[in-house]
């Protein structure tokens, strides 16, 4: 970035060597002008394209720890399933005095682990939606979810933002090379031009920086694909 910066402000100190005149003068200052909004500019896009990276790989890594909580809820809930089987199984099996002892251990064993993995269950013999361990399994990966989804929102918002503010670098590199040209051709028509697409360029870069600080990424439609 400084060796981006130093080079637009040669621009200026360049412009200085000519300036004898008042026309010189006027066009010189425009270029000082120009180059130091460049110099802010070049800064913000740096910023934003780091910062994009930055959310990408969060939500990269948010993700993979989702995907890690969906593997490990999965495995605890073919374990319950599996339990639930052995459960009804035993309940299938004929009875007796030589057995009793031996199946009532089972079915507490059984009963135990169940009521750890989705609650107790009550009197109806139903256990409750979103208790025991697997609904905390299942609510820690959608929180990773979500944690994921956000910050590839927030990803997408500041690029959307950041591609505004490197079109206003451009018109403004551009407006350098045209008060450039107007100071070697003295022709007043190439400052015009230089001016407007200084103005633009700020334009571009101011809607892009209130685009990336003030809007709700949430509501950041102008994400790339």
């Amino acid at each position: 970035m400084g060796h981006g910066t130093e080079h637009h402000l040669e621009h200026a100190e360049h412009a200085q060597h000519h300036a004898h005149d008042p026309y010189d003068r006027k066009v010189a200052m425009s270029m000082a002008t120009i180059a130091a909004v460049l110099a802010g500019v070049t800064m913000l896009s740096h910023r934003g394209h780091t910062e994009t990276l930055r959310l990408a790989t969060e939500a990269t890594q948010f993700h993979t720890k989702e995907s890690d909580a969906w593997n490990y809820y999965q495995a605890k809930n073919i374990i319950s399933y599996d339990y639930k089987a052995h459960l009804a199984t035993i309940n299938l099996l004929p009875t007796s005095a030589e057995t009793a002892k031996a199946r009532k251990k089972a079915v507490g064993s059984l009963t135990d682990v169940l009521d750890k993995y989705e609650g107790p269950a009550g009197a109806d013999g139903k256990r409750p939606k979103g208790k025991g361990q697997l609904a905390k399994l299942q609510q820690e990966a959608l929180d990773l979810k979500a944690k994921g989804e956000a910050a590839t929102a927030k990803s997408h918002h500041v690029h959307a933002s950041v591609d505004w503010i490197d079109y206003g670098h451009l018109a403004l590199d551009l407006a350098l090379v045209m008060c450039t040209v107007a100071l070697l051709t003295k022709q007043r028509s190439f400052w015009y031009i230089g001016t407007f697409a200084a103005i633009v360029g700020a334009a571009l870069a101011g809607f892009g920086i209130y685009q990336w600080f003030l809007m709700d990424p949430t509501a950041q439609h102008l994400t790339h694909h």
